[in-house]
């Protein structure tokens, strides 16, 4: 079996892995979805019951070895009740700016799409409102798939549920796309976009639109550069080197200390490995608000999924914004929308 073969069947034993452990009771206990952590915890239980089984803490008079590890086992306890909590705070803290930012960045671009739509009254009828809603339906899955790394052009979709990549706005932000594959980013380009049109629909014109919607894109792409910023941070490594070598030696010295409980150290060591291994598993997960499939912890997907929806109500909602010029607001939408199908 070639290397790309064995890590192709552990990523789907993985999914099934994790998939199996979101059914209840399973659910109730997190760490153990993990399949790393699962089989460093069943590491620790074999590992304590060859030290039991084998004596390796006696000698073969029956008395005691010659050293002890209570001392190290007792820094390595003070070292990592220091640390653990420190990184999990940390990872608390990164994954509520990230939601918080995502929030603000959501709610900017609603308000982006009805400045561009409310302000223009009959204007609206302009290709380029049209275009601007491609972009601005698309751009909360845009922004999501992009810290996952999961983005997708081909697969991504924006109003009325059209291929982003179909439709005038998409067609511009891909082309732009595939010319500088490795200069701006395709949030940034789809940015760069709006603020194109943003310009073209106020040019020469004084409008509400001009401020209100500037103000919108302004904090919008100031929230996606904030995000940006906490996505990318990473703990630095030689905290994470001294945090993995305090896990192990501890995992590997604490069968020693508990050699009194006999047969019983084989459960006490697993259920210490469960704590200290799910409080690590907890720091280095909780703290990406971006995850696909999380469990146990919030995550963008709810606002993405909500963001997206309001920005289409808007699009579907927009004749309930146009005032004047005849009995039925919807006459005027409709020709609208015949003259661009």
């Amino acid at each position: 079996m070639s290397c790309t073969e064995l890590m192709s069947c552990l990523k789907v034993l993985n999914s099934y892995w994790e998939k199996l452990w979101t059914r209840v009771p399973l659910y109730y206990f997190p760490p153990l979805g993990d399949l790393n952590t699962f089989a460093i915890i069943l590491v620790q239980c074999l590992w304590s019951y060859a030290v039991f089984n084998w004596e390796l803490w006696s000698k073969e008079d029956g008395t005691d070895l010659d050293y002890s590890t209570s001392t190290v086992v007792t820094t390595l306890v003070g070292t990592l009740a220091f640390i653990l909590p420190l990184n999990l705070s940390a990872a608390l803290s990164k994954n509520s700016s990230c939601l918080n930012n995502y929030n603000a960045f959501a709610g900017d671009i609603i308000a982006l799409a009805w400045d561009t739509i409310a302000f223009k009254g009959r204007d609206n009828s302009d290709q380029n409102v049209r275009i601007m809603m491609d972009i601005l339906v698309a751009l909360p899955a845009l922004v999501k798939h992009s810290f996952r790394g999961t983005l997708d052009l081909e697969k991504s979709t924006t109003r009325d549920n059209q291929p982003f990549s179909d439709t005038q706005g998409g067609k511009e932000v891909t082309t732009m796309f595939n010319k500088t594959p490795d200069g701006m980013s395709v949030v940034d380009i789809c940015f760069f976009k709006l603020l194109d049109y943003q310009k073209d629909l106020t040019q020469n014109k004084i409008s509400p639109l001009n401020t209100a919607a500037q103000k919108s894109w302004e904090r919008a792409y100031s929230s996606w550069g904030n995000m940006g910023s906490l996505s990318t941070y990473n703990p630095p490594v030689l905290f994470t080197y001294v945090l993995n070598v305090a896990l192990f030696l501890y995992i590997g010295l604490i069968p020693f200390t508990l050699k009194s409980q006999q047969i019983h150290v084989v459960w006490q060591t697993g259920l210490i490995a469960y704590f200290f291994f799910g409080l690590n598993l907890a720091g280095s997960k909780v703290g990406n608000a971006f995850a696909e499939g999380a469990q146990g912890f919030q995550t963008v997907t709810g606002a993405q999924k909500s963001a997206t929806k309001a920005l289409e109500q808007i699009w579907m909602s927009r004749a309930s914004v146009y005032k004047g010029g005849s009995n039925n607001p919807n006459k005027f939408w409709n020709e609208v929308d015949l003259k661009y199908v």
